[in-house]
């Protein structure tokens, strides 16, 4: 699974390009193309802090790129520890919207201890927000 990361070009009035990647809530910015890159791979393996844990940051388009890791399950609990705290919950409050009794079987896929199916994930986003569901995009490999 790969996540989708936006360039923002530096306007006559700035000296450095913006790269973020919204699903995360990741923003930082670099003096040219790759050093953004650069600064948003150091900024998630940063967060993650997990060691071995490596990103990966693919160019798509001329301000488009994706960002994907050698530990699917730890990008994957990045995600949804983003998008709660984004949400304003707490583990308890959306294990509750999953019909469980305990934050530890949710917490366990924040923590990247387990990684879930792609049903799994989307009944996961949802229940921190209803209108969170992960949209598939496949690569066009023609272009």
């Amino acid at each position: 699974m790969k996540l989708e990361g936006f360039l923002k070009k530096p306007s006559s009035k700035e000296k450095f390009w913006g790269v973020e990647i919204p699903a995360i809530g990741v923003f930082t910015q670099g003096k040219n193309k790759k050093d953004a890159y650069l600064m948003a791979k150091d900024a998630i393996e940063t967060v993650v802090d997990e060691k071995g844990f490596a990103v990966v940051i693919e160019p798509l388009g001329d301000l488009s790129f994706s960002v994907s890791a050698n530990e699917q399950r730890l990008l994957i609990g990045l995600l949804l520890r983003r998008q709660r705290a984004i949400s304003g919950l707490t583990l308890m409050e959306v294990a509750k919207r999953l019909r469980s009794k305990s934050p530890n079987a949710y917490g366990r896929y924040e923590q990247g201890k387990v990684l879930p199916s792609l049903d799994k994930l989307a009944e996961l986003l949802r229940a921190i927000d209803e209108d969170l569901d992960p949209i598939l995009k496949i690569k066009d490999l023609a272009s």
